[in-house]
């Protein structure tokens, strides 16, 4: 119950652990009143609610200072040392630290763990230490719940670590300048989310406004991709206009590189009906040149039809984008009039 109170991440979650502990000790005031005057006056220097609030890079007891402390009597003794005496005793354990800190921070240069292993930390690998860059995997696990609004974000690592929070993790990736798109699109798109440019980008878009795992989701829109195109190869293959052509993205669909090379890269139009068979929703492809829309080949969409789209920027990268609801789109193309299914039409 203390270990609650203490670890209250806001003042109001600190008030009722604290009428709790009034609650579960009513029969003994004494100890009560000793929490109040001795512990509780200093609420604000040992409670998550107030120590949260400031800087402090993890530490937020004193147990590294107390542990250096004891260290320090145990190699004194109870002798009594002039300055000198005492300096030689103190540096070759001052000296044993920094050589533990000077080696962590070469493992941090040389040491790439899996996790770490990703485009997004490609510039900073080798320059921030492993612990800050395991905080930064953690915080990239609440930026689907998070959004880029700063108060839902809490800012909670910026605040104590001084190292990007969630919001401030999406709003990096939500660089795309919405000028790269036809000027008459410009208006129906809400937003724009980058993905890292590792050959697989059209996957991890599509992947991202599926919802799916930011990291790991191009790997199963592969998988799910390449089931569709086994399962109905003969529907497809009729779009595709060969047997080759259907062979040829069959070939790309099996790859599971990152990163892969470019003949491996997504593929538009053959891969659109692929998505949108397979997902049953609507695609929306813009760039500065075009805008597709992609439907199901075999089903109708539904009456509320859920609407993905993405956006080819620089000539060869793809991102997720969000359009404003309810916007107008262009008709399917005409692949789709020519080779979809009666039943497709509604």
């Amino acid at each position: 119950m203390w270990a609650d109170l203490v670890s209250a991440t806001n003042e109001m979650g600190y008030n009722s652990q604290k009428n709790e502990l009034k609650t579960e000790f009513k029969g003994w005031p004494s100890i009560l009143q000793n929490l109040r005057e001795t512990w509780l006056i200093y609420k604000e220097w040992f409670v998550t609610a107030w120590t949260e609030q400031h800087l402090h890079f993890g530490n937020t007891n004193t147990n590294r200072v107390e542990g250096a402390h004891a260290t320090l009597k145990r190699d004194l003794g109870s002798i009594n040392y002039d300055f000198l005496g005492m300096w030689q005793m103190i540096h070759p354990s001052i000296t044993v630290q920094i050589t533990e800190i000077k080696v962590s921070f070469e493992r941090s240069l040389s040491l790439v763990k899996h996790e770490h292993n990703c485009l997004f930390f490609q510039n900073i690998r080798g320059f921030v230490s492993i612990n800050a860059l395991d905080l930064i995997v953690n915080e990239r696990k609440c930026c689907d719940k998070v959004g880029t609004e700063k108060e839902t974000c809490g800012c909670d690592l910026r605040r104590t670590h001084g190292l990007m929070c969630a919001h401030e993790i999406n709003t990096s990736q939500w660089g795309i300048n919405v000028s790269e798109f036809l000027e008459v699109l410009k208006p129906l798109i809400l937003s724009a989310h980058n993905v890292d440019s590792d050959g697989n980008c059209g996957f991890r878009a599509i992947a991202l406004s599926m919802g799916m795992n930011i990291e790991t989701g191009w790997m199963a829109v592969r998988q799910d991709w390449r089931a569709e195109l086994a399962f109905y190869k003969e529907e497809h293959t009729k779009v595709f206009g060969s047997e080759e052509n259907s062979n040829t993205l069959m070939d790309i669909l099996n790859t599971f590189d990152s990163p892969c090379s470019r003949e491996k890269w997504f593929l538009l139009p053959n891969i659109g009906f692929l998505i949108t068979s397979r997902y049953q929703v609507v695609l929306v492809s813009i760039s500065s040149v075009f805008c597709h829309t992609f439907v199901p080949l075999r089903t109708p969409p539904p009456s509320k039809p859920k609407v993905i789209a993405i956006g080819h920027v620089n000539g060869n990268h793809f991102v997720s984008m969000k359009l404003q609801v309810g916007c107008s789109i262009p008709e399917p193309v005409l692949f789709w009039k020519k080779y979809h299914h009666p039943a497709a039409d509604g």
